[in-house]
C-alpha cells in the first residue's frame, strides 16, 4: 500500500523559493514608501523636468513658484520677461504630504523659469524637510537639468 500525502523535500523548497522572491519585491516596492523625504524629493524634481519639457514643446516660457510652504504651482507665458501675461496651469502644481515641507526657498513667488528653449532663468535650490528632521536638496542647472542631492 503506498502512501499519498504529505510534501516532498523538492516541493518544500520551490514554495519557499517562490515566496522569497514575493517578499523580496515586495520589499523593493513598499521601501520608497518608508522615505517621505526621497519621495517628495523625486516629485519635485519631476515637476521641474515636466514643466521645462512642456516649455519647450509648447515654446512657450514656464515658471514654477512657491505657493505655500508645501505647494508649487505652474504658470506659462509667452516669455520668462512677461509681467502680466502669466496663466496658471494646474496640471503641473504639486502639493507634498506626509509632513514634508519645502524650507527653501522661503519666499513666497517664482522659483525658476524655463523659457521655450528649456534653459533656466536661475540655478536655484529647494530643500524639503520631513518631520524626522531629514533633508534633500533638488538642484535646478541653467541648462535645464535637475539634481537631487
Amino acid at each position: 500500500m503506498q502512501r499519498t500525502h504529505g510534501f516532498t523535500l523538492l516541493e518544500v523548497l520551490l514554495v519557499v523559493a517562490i515566496v522569497g522572491i514575493v517578499l523580496g519585491i515586495g520589499a523593493v516596492g513598499l521601501r520608497a514608501l518608508s522615505d517621505p523625504v526621497g519621495k517628495a524629493a523625486s516629485a519635485v524634481e519631476g515637476t521641474f523636468k515636466q514643466t521645462r519639457a512642456k516649455a519647450m514643446s509648447t515654446t512657450s516660457a514656464y515658471r514654477i513658484s512657491l505657493a505655500s510652504a508645501d505647494t508649487l504651482q505652474a504658470d506659462y507665458a509667452y516669455t520668462c520677461d512677461d509681467t502680466t501675461g502669466w496663466v496658471r496651469d494646474p496640471h503641473f502644481d504639486l502639493t507634498l504630504d506626509n509632513g514634508v515641507r519645502i524650507t527653501s526657498p522661503t519666499a513666497l513667488g517664482p522659483i525658476v523659469c524655463f523659457d521655450s528653449q528649456g534653459i533656466a532663468n536661475a540655478n536655484p535650490t529647494v530643500e524639503v524637510q520631513g518631520s524626522d528632521g531629514k533633508t534633500a536638496a533638488i538642484e535646478v542647472l541653467v541648462g535645464g537639468a535637475v539634481e537631487v542631492h
